[in-house]
């Protein structure tokens, strides 16, 4: 299974090599926020909850150490010209971005009924998950028109 951020239109091994160089960067931002994550879960540890220091060691360990993985995984793609041209193949085949972006389309749908039903939960028992949920909502549809009127510009 390839997620679906995973899939590009690159023809040749020199192009997709530039990909990855750029998508490593992507990395070690990740890396970088996983660390500042893990810090601030152990500066924070007294001050707040188990549940919430729990849940940022766990996220900022997470982030590192899969950003590390990946970026070990990039590395070792970069030296393997078969196992480069294999990846790229796989990951600019039609079929499976067809699979992908029906698959996202039904996971946002179902995301976006579950915020739905949230908001209707909210307003009933408490209306700060409701603003919460109107937000999210709200910031969905803000960045996806954003994005289409940028995309339909450019392409």
């Amino acid at each position: 299974m390839i997620g679906p951020f995973c899939y590009h239109d690159i023809t040749n091994n020199e192009d997709y090599k530039k990909y990855i160089k750029n998508k490593n960067k992507f990395y070690y931002f990740l890396s970088f926020l996983g660390v500042l994550t893990l810090l601030i879960s152990l500066i924070l540890n007294k001050q707040i909850d188990e549940t919430a220091s729990g849940f940022l060691a766990g996220a900022g360990t997470g982030l590192t150490f899969g950003s590390l993985i990946l970026l070990y995984k990039a590395k070792r793609l970069l030296k393997d010209e078969n196992k480069l041209k294999k990846d790229r193949i796989i990951k600019s085949d039609e079929r499976n971005k067809t699979i992908s972006n029906q698959s996202v389309k039904i996971s946002l749908f179902g995301l976006l009924m579950i915020i739905y039903i949230m908001i209707i939960i909210g307003i009933l028992y408490d209306p700060f998950i409701a603003k919460i949920m109107i937000i999210l909502l709200s910031s969905f549809i803000l960045f996806y028109n954003l994005a289409y009127k940028y995309y339909s510009h450019k392409l």
